[in-house]
């Protein structure tokens, strides 16, 4: 004779062991790391659970930029295309706990890498309209969140500006090296 209970019992333990899973993911998330579990419960109510397949494309770049994702389960890579050759290059992977795309929930921006799975991936994300009503219905952990997102756009903002002005030093170092090779080709007249 079948225990239903029993049945019922494994039935929801096993979901809450997923929810649980998925806290501890979120709770990873430089976004949400300094939340208490309290706080990740309010923000999983939100949360959307996509599934994709190795090869599968999350966005490409230029789509329009609605919403962030942690990765739960997978990798993702973030390929953008070199504007001279047309290539495409892989500029980061990213892993369990990682995010990305946080830009789209407070601009309209579109999209400016293409984001592909690199084998079976389950990612967590949320919409800027979610987000708009969370604030609205929970505006201290709202504005707690918000204020992280700026923080960790702000730093990358800043870790930009440093490749770029070393990129710019690079740049005008080999600029000069030309120039000195072009004078030394001009005097031995060659």
């Amino acid at each position: 004779m079948l225990d239903f209970d029993s049945i019922w019992s494994y039935v929801f333990r096993r979901k809450e062991s997923e929810d649980s899973q998925a806290l501890r993911v979120l709770g990873r998330a430089l976004v949400f790391d300094d939340l208490s579990r309290s706080d990740l419960k309010k923000i999983y109510r939100i949360i959307h659970k996509r599934v994709y397949k190795n090869g599968e494309i999350v966005f490409t770049a230029g789509d329009p930029g609605v919403g962030m994702y942690v990765v739960w389960e997978g990798n993702v890579a973030v390929v953008v295309t070199d504007v001279d050759s047309g290539s495409e290059q892989v500029v980061a992977h990213l892993g369990a706990g990682q995010s990305f795309g946080d830009v789209a929930l407070f601009s309209n921006s579109q999209r400016t890498a293409t984001i592909k799975a690199m084998s079976p991936t389950i990612l967590l994300g949320f919409c800027r309209p979610d987000l708009m009503n969370f604030i609205n219905s929970n505006p201290i952990l709202g504005n707690k969140i918000l204020i992280r997102l700026l923080t960790l756009a702000g730093s990358r903002l800043d870790i930009t500006n440093q490749q770029l002005s070393e990129a710019k030093k690079k740049l005008t170092e080999q600029k000069a090296l030309l120039a000195s090779h072009g004078r030394a080709k001009e005097e031995s007249g060659v």
